[in-house]
């Protein structure tokens, strides 16, 4: 896996929660073809967390979705999933013990970490209360032995012929719904070990916001003796694992932050004018004393900003025009531009926009190489946009800022500044 998606995942993930960042700065990530889609191991002797992910699998599922089978690995080592399945011998028991660990999982990182449902599986492929308990009013967010009981008694009263076994991971074509696995848990009983739960209470030591240990002792009710004779604690993977509200910024905060590095406002040393705890002082006596003053500066702040106007970001015009606004004109020359595959320059007396076509970051190139032939380059150049449109090769990548609607990379330098909109408010 890459550095840049590795980044991008731990900060996307600590989004929803600061824990699911620490397993996977944690973790060792490898694809292998061993797994059909991913797994978790602890690594007993390297004392850190495997994942191993199927790299086709991998390729062929969104950046919400790939969030989500991570925190899924996550909570399944949190929820001591490993005992559950090391406590499990037959095979049927087993295939359904999976199913009510995913519908566990699954409604709690839909209910309590704020990941979509319909963005994850629009489908309804995987484990949930209406695929695995149909034309039954199941309640969700109740305890794995609550839902292992309920597919019990369905096994049971289905005569053990095998009619209503539940499907194994990968058993289901893409899209037919029907109790599909999010991962793969054989593995899981490998995290069975005190030591693997020290090393997480250690790595976790300076999160201090409301306690979702509860959580975890609810869901370990049915398995606490279990859990004990094993030398561990019931929550304490978590016993200092918080929630962390997150406070969204507004996405124009970024603009403001990059303007911050130009200090007009420089405090100097001066002769002249008279401290006033001085003012007593005989007057012929010179000393020195602080005072502000504002730099004289003889080269202003270029600063371009382009608007992409295609169906995805048009609706954006007002914060584009707020966030131009934001630069002090009396150090910073803004120039404000649309795009699609042409520039339509515009401005904050107008605000009018145009183009409205298909979309090409090279028109916003060419035209800053052909406006800059004799002259230096913006300083920075800011561009809202989904970015579908074609790659290009900036002079000078670091000054570009990205402000995009979705998550597509592929056209964008790797040097350049990116932030997803969905981060700020």
């Amino acid at each position: 896996m890459e550095y840049a998606e590795f980044r991008e995942l731990s900060r996307e993930l600590m989004q929803h929660h600061s824990i699911f960042q620490k397993f996977w700065k944690m973790g060792n990530i490898e694809f292998s073809e061993k797994v059909k889609t991913a797994a978790v191991e602890f690594d007993k002797l390297g004392e850190c967390i495997n994942f191993y992910i199927n790299e086709k699998f991998w390729k062929t599922i969104s950046l919400e979705k790939k969030k989500f089978v991570i925190a899924h690995e996550c909570l399944h080592v949190l929820f001591y999933h490993g005992i559950r399945a090391s406590l499990l011998k037959e095979s049927d028991t087993k295939q359904i013990a999976n199913v009510a660990m995913d519908v566990v999982v699954n409604y709690t990182l839909i209910d309590s970490f704020g990941f979509n449902k319909e963005e994850i599986d629009p489908g309804n492929e995987y484990c949930w209360v209406e695929t695995v308990f149909k034309d039954q009013n199941i309640p969700t967010g109740k305890s794995f032995e609550y839902y292992f009981n309920l597919l019990q008694q369905k096994q049971q009263q289905s005569g053990g012929d095998g009619k209503n076994k539940v499907d194994q991971c990968g058993s289901k074509q893409p899209g037919q719904p029907g109790n599909k696995l999010v991962d793969e848990h054989d593995l899981l009983e490998s995290f069975n070990n005190k030591k693997f739960e020290d090393q997480i209470q250690d790595a976790l030591d300076n999160y201090d916001t409301q306690n979702i240990s509860e959580m975890v002792q609810e869901q370990c009710e049915d398995i606490k003796q279990q859990i004990k004779q094993a030398g561990l604690n019931p929550g304490g993977l978590i016993k200092i694992a918080k929630f962390n509200k997150i406070i969204k910024k507004k996405w124009e905060t970024i603009i403001k932050q990059w303007s911050k590095k130009y200090n007009f406002d420089k405090e100097t040393e001066q002769w002249i004018h008279k401290n006033r705890r001085m003012s007593s002082m005989p007057s012929d006596l010179m000393l020195p004393s602080d005072y502000e003053t504002e730099s004289e500066e003889k080269n202003r702040i270029d600063v371009w900003f382009f608007l992409d106007t295609s169906g995805s970001c048009a609706h954006l015009g007002d914060r584009f025009f707020s966030a131009a606004a934001s630069l002090d004109p009396k150090h910073f020359d803004v120039k404000l531009f649309c795009f699609d595959t042409h520039i339509y320059e515009t401005s904050l007396k107008t605000k009018k926009l145009s183009g409205f076509g298909g979309t090409t970051f090279s028109c916003i190139n060419n035209y800053i190489n052909k406006e800059c032939n004799n002259r230096k380059h913006p300083s920075a150049i800011f561009v809202i946009s989904d970015g579908y449109a074609n790659s290009f090769n900036p002079a000078f990548p670091k000054k570009w800022y990205f402000f995009l609607t979705e998550s597509y990379l592929s056209c964008i330098p790797k040097e350049a500044n990116i932030f997803y909109l969905r981060d700020y408010e």
